[in-house]
């Protein structure tokens, strides 16, 4: 699958990403050797191949409340994203 694809899909909704389901997306991208490796072994572990990133990702996780460490709408915390592309 191409990462662009699959990054688009996500940031656009798309239904065919499931983005109703919990997934996640790497933030690195690889050359078809990962894919040979992952085929071969049935693990990334031990990957020594190429990896790249188009983006830099910052995630940063903060709790916004105090009262019994939930946040004023509940939830137990909230994840800021920010991304840069040269």
């Amino acid at each position: 699958m191409d990462w662009h694809d699959a990054f688009r899909a996500y940031c656009e909704c798309d239904p065919r990403a499931r983005v109703d389901a919990e997934a996640y997306l790497s933030a690195f991208t690889f050359d078809d050797d990962f894919a040979v490796h992952l085929r071969a072994t049935s693990s990334t572990r031990g990957f020594a191949g190429r990896c790249g990133a188009a983006w830099l990702w910052f995630d940063i996780d903060r709790r916004l409340g105090t009262k019994n460490g939930k946040t004023q709408n509940g939830s137990d915390n909230q994840a800021m994203v920010f991304c840069w592309q040269p």
